[in-house]
């Protein structure tokens, strides 16, 4: 996760390997817990490995798509506000430069966990495992509402 200040602008960007780290060792995590009818683990089956690749950059693309809508009214006037590549995501919007910049990290972090809760919602959506969706869903639901509550702070004009 990175926060990139230019003139006029703040850019918020996430790289696919950051997001699958976290997104693989979770899902493997919770695989551990999910025994066959033999006691095993179904870590094959519900862990997300390398092969998934494609499944998660497009889970990727889809998260940040929503997430990112959050922002469109103070991405007016900023060409290529969102950018989809296969390396990561990033979010352009309009630096009113009337906040306390300690809000920008927590909108940073928030981001972060809203996009990878939303592939992890996804891909147990995929996967059949309603519960496992359910939680991260909540989670996902519970960082956009963050998000859209700490970005007033971003929204605001500068007063001199």
């Amino acid at each position: 996760m990175a926060i990139t200040k230019t003139t006029g602008q703040i850019k918020f960007s996430y790289t696919y390997t950051e997001l699958y780290d976290v997104v693989e060792l979770t899902t493997n995590e919770i695989a551990v817990t999910i025994l066959d009818g033999e006691g095993m683990p179904m870590v094959d089956e519900y862990g997300v490995s390398e092969d998934e690749k494609y499944t998660i950059i497009q889970k990727m693309y889809d998260a940040a798509n929503e997430v990112f809508e959050r922002f469109m009214k103070i991405t007016n006037g900023i060409t290529n506000s969102v950018i989809l590549q296969i390396t990561g995501v990033e979010c352009s919007i309009k630096d009113k430069a009337a906040y306390n910049d300690n809000i920008l990290q927590a909108i940073d972090r928030l981001i972060k966990n809203a996009l990878i809760n939303y592939i992890l919602k996804d891909w147990f959506i995929d996967k059949k495992i309603g519960d496992h969706a359910e939680i991260y869903n909540m989670k996902y639901k519970k960082n956009v509402k963050d998000i859209v509550k700490r970005s007033v702070q971003l929204r605001k004009p500068a007063i001199t």
